[in-house]
């Protein structure tokens, strides 16, 4: 492995290690998040009973040719199945990055140098 090569591998893993760190940080502090809103907010329902219910809230106005939340939320369905069908289209583009990246470095090979012709001698 050329010197290079050892440095950018180095460079790579610490990298991953930082994202990795930073990666765990977000989903701690989301699950403290979401723990602590889970506990406040049926405290609170019930620390303001005279509060008005959702129900009795005015509806949105619908919009010609725009779904309304439900129609949405059945439109873009589970979170799962969309996060896994947009990583696989992102790893399919990465394989075929990778195979243009290498086909364009064979083609891009220089053509060998011919040998130089004899000097003639005077």
């Amino acid at each position: 492995m050329s010197q290079a090569n050892e440095l950018l591998t180095k460079l790579q893993a610490e990298t991953i290690d930082v994202i990795k760190a930073q990666q765990e940080t977000m989903l701690a502090a989301a699950k403290q998040w979401s723990e602590a809103m889970s506990s406040m907010v049926p405290a609170a329902a019930a620390a303001m009973p005279n509060m008005p219910s959702m129900p009795n809230l005015p509806s949105m106005p619908s919009v010609p040719g725009v779904p309304d939340m439900a129609d949405m939320a059945q439109l873009v369905g589970d979170p799962t199945e969309m996060l896994d069908a947009s990583f696989a289209f992102a790893a399919e583009l990465l394989m075929m990055n990778r195979k243009f990246a290498k086909d364009l470095i064979a083609v891009s090979k220089p053509a060998p140098v011919a040998a130089a012709a004899p000097k003639k001698s005077k």
